[in-house]
């Protein structure tokens, strides 16, 4: 190659480079705000790979860029892998056509093809003729239908050899969009790159952008931290603002002190949630750091798991409603489990005193059906689309397991509507 790719990527990118070249990733997550060359990383990173594989490993490897409305591809993904020919002075080894819209590199016949996803067939019948479909880039990942969509649709390319795919976007404010949770999930092979305007040089952005960016700052900071930054700051409907990743180690569970165990029953459409956590009052803090979540699970088997991750002599709280399944397992399988106590707006006063913690630390790799519920889980909006202070009952069995757990707790601080004097 006659450039040197770094110096025309942003620094922040660089770290990147030799692990895609050298096929040590299987995923790259590109998140971050306005201006911090995400596609341009991609569009030369593809066709600089692809150059790559012909001349020094001798693979035909071809490309497939995508966006969720193939109407939307001609004058964003295809005009960015043109910008990015050019910037590597290489567009005159490579043959682009509108119709069909691709790219072709002309010594070996590689193909870099654009589709949207609103015409799924199309990419399904995707077979290159010499070689395979190494590349994927998934531009505006957050626009796409869904974590099934994506995986329907890499089953249909990621064939052949050792397949690489590249997801770009800019996070929604809203924690609980797919995307952002398929953002923090750990993958085997997948590596997450955050960046922002502020790790690229200002001459390469322009005097404008920047006065933009520090006018929405002025005046809309959380506007300006999303758009901008890339952070998930949240639409204002999550019911809880108090949760913190953190990744605990056996030696930090081992130390923990008044344990507490929640369980909540599911068995055919709703799942069965077990959740165990450490409360420290002093702390004014909850670290939930085991779990169960099974669906169509029976009596007998839900037993033998919790049993499991339980000593005998640990008092489990279940849903007081289901006393009749909560005595099956003292009775017949040795399940040290008691009904929890209930009272009027239970729901409403255990959620508070959730909200009141200080901080309810979640390690999302031991708990990850804990730490989705919690931070996904958000007010009902009415029909205006405004939220109001009610709580969806639907994906929160964890959230009731927990609750469950510190019923005494929970009584102490005003579980029961206060009567009418």
């Amino acid at each position: 190659m006659e450039v040197n790719l770094c110096k025309l990527l942003a620094p922040s990118f660089h770290e990147l480079v030799d692990p895609v070249l050298d096929g040590k990733l299987r995923e790259l997550m590109l998140t971050g705000g306005r201006g911090s060359t995400k596609s341009s990383f991609a569009s030369m990173i593809i066709p600089w790979g692809m150059m790559e594989d012909y001349h020094v490993h001798k693979q035909k490897t071809h490309a497939v860029v995508m966006r969720k409305i193939a109407n939307t591809c001609r004058n964003t993904v295809y005009k960015k892998i043109k910008w990015g020919l050019n910037q590597l002075k290489v567009s005159h080894k490579w043959k682009c056509t509108l119709n069909p819209l691709q790219a072709t590199y002309l010594p070996s016949g590689q193909q870099i093809l654009f589709f949207g996803c609103d015409e799924p067939t199309k990419i399904k019948s995707i077979t290159p003729e010499d070689g395979y479909l190494k590349y994927r880039w998934y531009e505006e990942y957050d626009q796409f239908d869904g974590i099934e969509e994506i995986r329907n649709l890499n089953q249909s390319i990621a064939r052949g050899g050792n397949c690489f795919g590249l997801y770009s976007f800019n996070p929604p404010p809203n924690a609980s969009h797919w995307a952002n949770i398929d953002a923090e999930d750990e993958k085997t092979g997948r590596l997450r790159h955050h960046s922002t305007y502020l790790d690229v040089p200002q001459e390469w952005l322009g005097n404008d952008f920047i006065i933009d960016a520090n006018d929405l700052k002025k005046k809309n900071k959380k506007a300006y931290d999303n758009e901008y930054l890339g952070k998930v700051t949240g639409l204002g409907g999550e019911i809880f603002k108090n949760i913190k990743s953190i990744t605990l180690i056996d030696d930090d569970i081992f130390l923990f002190e008044k344990i507490r165990q929640g369980l909540d029953f599911g068995f055919t459409v709703d799942p069965s949630a077990f959740v165990k956590s450490c409360y420290q009052k002093n702390k004014k803090s909850l670290t939930p750091f085991d779990e169960l979540f099974e669906y169509g699970i029976s009596t007998r088997e839900l037993s033998e798991k919790v049993n499991n991750k339980c000593h005998p002599y640990e008092l489990i709280k279940a849903d007081s409603q289901e006393k009749r399944t909560i005595n099956t397992m003292v009775t017949e399988y040795n399940v040290n489990a008691y009904p929890c106590e209930k009272g009027p707006d239970s729901v409403r006063h255990g959620i508070k005193f959730l909200q009141d913690l200080d901080v309810i630390n979640i390690d999302r790799k031991r708990t990850p059906n804990t730490y989705r519920e919690f931070s996904t889980y958000e007010y009902e909006k009415n029909k205006e689309g405004k939220w109001i202070k009610q709580y969806p009952d639907k994906d929160n069995h964890t959230i009731d397991a927990v609750r469950y757990s510190l019923d005494d707790i929970i009584l102490k601080t005003g579980w029961r509507v206060k009567m009418n004097k």
